[in-house]
Parts: structure tokens; C-alpha cells; sequence
């Protein structure tokens, strides 16, 4: 490169602040036009001058987006850039290098596992999950002392990633996070250039308004179980004693992504307590079954609950759950992943365990020891219109395995039938609580609100 980048930087206030800040973990955001992502590649591009040899990462969610919103921005703004297209990266003379990249599913952002990064840039953060931020922090590292490694995102409220990012930086006052709030307002630039921008903001829908115009953390468009209360859900102790519940397991395969299994007690009462649960990645079916083996060999389970792709053979492969049996998990069931309608009744029946009782607590119930579920859970979006699947559905790009392993053992609760409109058996009327034929104790009320909520689905519980 023989020529000389040369570019005027006009910052407004808060961009100041954002150029200036020394913290390792900046957002910057909060409402739409608040100018991040200009200031995300900015700072890090002046990072790769200021630092000999250093090397930064700038992430979008997908390669469209970063190409229209950086790799062409960036060629337009600092001319006489090497752009090497084979590696994806800005070259700079004085050997720095900014990569650029994406990460469509989440399995994608594995390929920047082992990696290392003085700072790393993550733009419309909220698209990505917390397993796929979790990533790029362990690839936040380097060998030179005077460099202090940053994490720069930029977001706006709503998305897959809605939770973890106020929870790390809204909610709780993390030591090292700083969130430094940007509204259109803060964008003079923008405003001067295109005045009928604010105005297309106020038009949008009260929960879009608050969170693109005003910034508001606590609206989250598209958040799929909305009943979730970390208060009421999430627990220390169990009122039933756990021994003397039914016990089953659900379970959610993942090998690069992590799969999960989950353990549920069933009360006579039929509340669940998710009490225990298995988070990785990495484990392959062997590891997976021994692990699960050495908690259930002393505490029996009635049953854990494999979903379709467990029972099948891959190149040759052997199922996953033939590996399961053969390292003495015996007591296998099906899930119902494959039948009518599947996924959205699973989704029917979480929402129903999510809600309260008539004594005011929830069905279901969560050990706080379950960390990833009690993370995930309330993160999970539905499909957005535009991506060509129900728009009632949850949104799968989102860390949705324990939402899987949950709702798969949720579900073989339920019988199907076909008959059309639920009918839920009663043995009589009368008292709050009642005795089925098995002689097991059942809550009626759950079932009226569960059919005036589902009137066109069939099901039945099964004790």
C-alpha cells in the first residue's frame, strides 16, 4: 500500500465518550441512528494505527449486513485500505489487521474459537447469543502489554440476544462494563442529513417506539414467554420433597452447539421442578451417557426423553440412543418431536407451566442451580415475518436447547388425539384438588385455563 489514509473524524459527545473509554467491555446503544456502528469500526481502525501489528474483529450476524454496513463503508471512508477479500481482513501498513465476519447460526462463530483478538467489535449484538458472546470473550486476548483488550458492542432492545446484553450491562453493574446510552437525538449528523428519520421512529408500534426511539431495555418486542418472573420461577428450595416425586430427564443432542439435559420432578400436585441440568459442548454420546449415568444409577428415573434425531443412525454411526443403553440407560422414551403439529405444541404447554396457580405459584418452578435455563428461557424470540417460518414459533437461531430438552419431556406429559378441540378427562367435580384413576392428585383448573387458552389443539395428561 503506497498511499495515505487520510479522513476527518467529526464525533459527537457520546462518541467522544465511546473513543475515550478504557473499559473492557463497552456498549454502546440503546435506540436506533445513535451512531454505533460508525463508532465501533472507527475506534477500532484507529486501535490497528495506534498499535503496531495488533488485530481486531468486527462482527455482524450476517455477511450481507457486514458488507453493506462496514466493508463498504470502511473502503468509502478510509481510502488506500487494503481490503483482502480471500482472508477478509483490512491490512494496514504498519502490519495491523482488522478482520471482518459473521455468524449466521449459531455453530458459526466456533470458527473463531483459539483465535486471538486485542479488541473485537460486535455490531447489532443483540442478534447474537450469549453462548456465541461467551466465544469471541475467550478469543479476547494478546502479547502486548501496552494494549488493553475491549469487547465494543452496539444494539438496540429486542432480538435473540435481548437478555444476556441487559443483563450484563443494564441490570447488573458488572465491574469493567460500561453502557454508554445513545439515542437518534446524539446523531446530529443523521438528523441534519434526513429529519423525517425521527419522525418514522414515533409512528412505530408502542413497544418498537420504546425500544428504537427511547431506548427502553424493559419492552422486548418479540419475546416469546412473556410470563417469566425470576422471582416466582426461580427458586432456592422445593416446597414437595424431591424423593418423593416422579423423576424424568429431557434431552437436547448438541455436539458443536451445546446440548442440555434437564431434570424434572413431578409433584401430585402436578407442578415440575427443573432441579438439575447438563450444559456443554464437545461431549460426544458416550461422554454424554456416562455423565448422565452417574447421577441416575443413585437416583432413579422414571424415564429420560430422547428427541426423533437420537434414534436415528448417521454415516453409519450408531443411534445415540443405542450408546445411551448400552452404557446402562435403560429407560428410554421417544419424543413426540416428529408428530402433528409438534413444536407448537410444545410451545402451547410451556406457556401453560410458566403460568400461575391458582395459589399464585407457577406449574413449573426452577432450581436456581440451572443457570443456563434460567438464562436462556426468557431470551427466546419468535421467527421474524420476514424469515419464511410461522411467525408463532420460537425463533431456533436463539439458545433454544433447554428450551428443547424441557418441552420435549413437557410434551410426553401429552397425548394427542385427533378429535379436534381439547378434552381434558376429569374424574369428578369439586374440590381444588382431585384424584385420578391412577390414584394420582390433579389440578382442574390448570386444565380449563389450558383449554380456553388452546381450543384447537387435543391432549389429555398422562400420569
Amino acid at each position: 500500500m503506497d498511499k495515505l489514509i487520510n479522513v476527518s473524524i467529526v464525533a459527537n459527545e457520546k462518541q467522544k465518550r465511546f473513543f475515550k473509554s478504557r473499559n473492557k467491555f463497552i456498549l454502546y446503544g440503546g435506540s436506533k441512528g445513535g451512531g454505533k456502528s460508525w463508532a465501533i469500526r472507527t475506534k477500532q481502525i484507529l486501535r490497528r494505527l495506534k498499535y503496531p501489528n495488533s488485530k481486531g474483529l468486527l462482527l455482524r450476524r450476517t455477511f450481507p449486513e457486514l458488507q453493506e454496513n462496514h466493508i463498504f463503508k470502511i473502503q468509502e471512508e478510509w481510502k488506500g485500505l487494503d481490503w483482502n477479500s480471500k482472508d477478509s481482513r483490512f491490512m494496514f501498513p504498519n502490519g495491523s489487521y482488522l478482520k471482518l465476519g459473521s455468524a449466521q447460526f449459531e455453530v458459526d462463530i466456533l470458527k473463531y474459537q483459539g483465535s486471538e483478538f486485542d479488541d473485537i467489535g460486535i455490531d447489532e449484538c443483540t442478534n447474537f447469543t450469549k453462548y456465541q458472546f461467551d466465544i469471541l470473550r475467550s478469543c479476547l486476548r494478546t502479547t502486548n502489554p501496552k494494549i488493553k483488550t475491549q469487547i465494543y458492542l452496539g444494539g438496540n432492545p429486542g432480538g435473540v440476544g435481548h437478555g444476556w446484553v441487559k443483563s450484563e450491562f443494564i441490570t447488573h453493574a458488572y465491574p469493567d462494563h460500561e453502557f454508554i446510552p445513545a439515542k437518534v437525538y446524539d446523531n446530529y449528523t443523521l438528523m441534519k442529513a434526513d429529519p423525517t428519520y425521527l419522525e418514522e421512529l414515533k409512528k412505530l408500534p408502542t413497544d418498537l417506539r420504546k425500544a428504537f426511539l427511547e431506548g427502553d431495555w424493559d419492552v422486548f418486542s418479540g419475546q416469546v414467554f412473556t410470563e417469566w418472573r425470576p422471582d416466582k420461577h426461580v427458586v432456592k428450595h422445593f416446597e414437595y420433597p424431591l424423593e418423593l416425586c416422579k423423576k424424568t430427564i429431557g434431552f437436547d443432542w448438541g455436539f458443536n452447539a451445546p446440548g442440555c439435559a434437564i431434570w424434572l420432578a413431578h409433584t401430585p400436585d402436578m407442578r415440575i421442578y427443573a432441579y438439575r441440568e447438563l450444559y456443554q459442548s464437545g461431549k460426544n454420546p458416550e461422554e454424554w451417557a456416562k455423565q448422565i449415568m452417574s447421577y441416575i444409577k443413585n437416583e432413579p428415573i422414571e424415564s429420560i426423553i430422547l428427541p426423533h434425531d437420537c434414534f436415528a443412525t448417521v454415516q453409519g454411526h450408531i443411534a445415540i440412543a443405542d450408546v445411551f443403553r448400552e452404557n446402562g440407560i435403560t429407560r428410554i422414551q421417544r419424543g413426540k418431536t416428529l408428530s402433528h403439529n409438534a413444536r407448537l405444541n410444545r410451545l402451547a404447554i410451556m406457556h401453560q407451566y410458566l403460568s400461575e396457580a391458582p395459589d399464585g405459584r407457577p406449574y413449573l418452578q426452577v432450581h436456581e442451580s440451572c443457570r443456563n435455563l434460567i438464562e436462556t428461557l426468557p431470551e427466546l424470540v419468535y421467527n421474524s415475518p420476514s424469515s419464511g417460518k410461522p411467525s408463532e414459533d420460537v425463533d431456533s437461531s436463539g439458545s433454544d436447547h433447554c428450551y428443547d430438552a424441557i418441552s420435549v419431556a413437557l410434551l410426553e406429559k401429552v397425548m394427542l388425539n385427533t378429535g379436534g378441540g381439547i378434552k381434558p378427562v376429569f374424574p369428578q367435580k369439586g374440590n381444588f384438588f382431585e384424584v385420578d384413576t391412577h390414584g394420582d392428585i390433579i389440578t382442574p383448573d390448570f386444565w380449563k385455563q389450558f383449554t380456553k387458552d388452546n381450543k384447537h389443539r387435543s391432549w389429555k395428561y398422562i400420569n
